[in-house]
């Protein structure tokens, strides 16, 4: 998995979080330029009832569609990663 994730296109933005809830579970990080100590949350998830809830604060994620399509293929990664 982390060598398909290594190949995706790189995020352009991140919304920076500070507040995180005491039961949520950390997905993935970034370190961002300027501020190499911080390690800021990228994707996240924590039960919330019987489900879970799952948030990015990184953006876009549609280009995630177009590029096995570039390539000839069908657009899996994205469609994997949102199920």
């Amino acid at each position: 998995m982390r060598e398909v994730w290594s190949q995706l296109p790189p995020f352009h933005s991140l919304v920076t979080c500070d507040v995180i809830g005491n039961d949520a579970v950390i997905l993935a990080q970034a370190v961002l330029d300027g501020v190499p100590k911080v390690r800021w949350p990228v994707l996240g998830s924590r039960r919330l009832g019987p489900g879970k809830i799952f948030a990015s604060a990184a953006l876009p994620f549609w280009t995630w569609g177009f590029m096995n399509l570039g390539l000839g293929e069908q657009a899996g990664h994205y469609g994997t990663f949102l199920e």
